[in-house]
């Protein structure tokens, strides 16, 4: 189930996604040993190094902390990104500076999207 999350905060990024992360470590109940980093657009050398991989290769292995660090949206931010934690089998990420979303099992994801507000069903068209 993929569910749209369009709670923002004052970032230059615009969405809280270390908040997300947090909370799809607490609901799966472990962190995440890697991040796979499926999509990656946005503002910064290290963004943009991911960006230029990502045209060569279909996802790269990328350290919690590494992606925590640019997830924070301060000095470098992302308006294009997607990650699969693979442990959990979650899909999270931000769709084009438009929304952050979540995709996995439904029960997960319903309690994942719990502590934001503005929160929506995806549906396909």
């Amino acid at each position: 189930m993929k569910l749209w999350i369009f709670d923002t905060d004052s970032t230059p990024q615009r969405f809280p996604l270390l908040r997300l992360m947090d909370q799809i470590e607490q609901v799966v109940g472990h962190p995440t040993k890697n991040y796979f980093v499926r999509k990656s657009r946005g503002y910064g050398l290290r963004v943009n190094e991911w960006d230029s991989l990502l045209d060569e290769q279909d996802s790269i292995s990328v350290q919690p902390s590494e992606l925590r660090r640019i997830g924070s949206g301060v000095d470098e931010w992302f308006y294009d990104m997607e990650a699969l934690s693979v442990e959990s089998d979650i899909v999270f990420g931000i769709h084009d500076s438009t929304a952050m979303f979540v995709d996995g099992p439904e029960s997960v994801v319903r309690q994942i999207v719990k502590p934001f507000e503005r929160v929506k069903v995806h549906t396909s068209q």
